[in-house]
């Protein structure tokens, strides 16, 4: 269950600020303030997840999708397409999850809420392209693990605290840019010898996309 919901530089919003969310939520506003934009930007990540391109990093949509919001430039804050969008979801686990290092048995980190903030700025073409995500599992409030998964320039990069991501022997590769806004590619996990649980990670966000459904104003 989605418990919190923060967007950035989309629509009408600057910064929502987090949004706590309830089993039902009741949102109020003027005609054109904005209400609509976060039901947008759900279905937009929806519709993300259910592409077979896994390169595309935010599907704005087309004539076939779930919705249509047009251009990087018609969704930003001010049609700044200088500005990236960022949004955050934290959500409910339908039952706890532990992440065991299967290098240290030792090292066990375990929580019952997810939490994924994402980064998306315009390429040269202004077309959505993923800067960075960060996963957080929680256990309450406590952020038991991170991690974070990204570009700088043209180089990709993944880090994770506290447990440490050990290369594997003769996988010398570098790491593959971010897929999508939420995706590691199947590359770089085996790029490791225990980032296996990040597929995890992605599972439980592709099943949190999979229940999101627009029924109507």
């Amino acid at each position: 269950m989605l418990t919190e919901l923060r967007l950035q530089n989309f629509k009408a919003w600057r910064d929502t600020g987090p949004m706590r969310l309830a089993p039902l939520t009741v949102i109020f506003g003027t005609n054109s303030s904005g209400k609509s934009s976060l039901g947008h930007l759900l279905m937009a990540l929806k519709q993300t997840a259910m592409l077979a391109d896994h390169k595309r990093s935010l599907h704005l949509g087309d004539g076939n999708s779930l919705i249509d919001l047009g251009t990087y430039e018609d969704c930003v804050y001010g049609r700044d397409v200088t500005l990236p969008i960022k949004f955050e979801l934290r959500w409910k686990l339908d039952r706890s999850l532990t992440v065991k290092n299967i290098l240290n048995a030792s090292q066990a980190y375990q929580g019952r809420e997810l939490a994924l903030h994402a980064e998306i700025e315009p390429n040269k073409t202004l077309q959505p392209e993923t800067r960075r995500f960060d996963y957080s599992l929680c256990k309450g409030r406590e952020e038991t693990l991170r991690v974070s998964h990204g570009r700088d320039g043209g180089k990709a990069w993944l880090k994770c605290e506290p447990l440490k991501l050990i290369r594997a022997q003769g996988r010398g590769w570098p790491v593959e840019p971010p897929e999508k806004f939420y995706r590691f590619s199947d590359r770089t996990l085996s790029r490791y010898q225990n980032a296996d649980f990040l597929a995890q990670f992605v599972l439980q966000t592709e099943q949190l996309l999979e229940n999101f459904y627009h029924l109507g104003p």
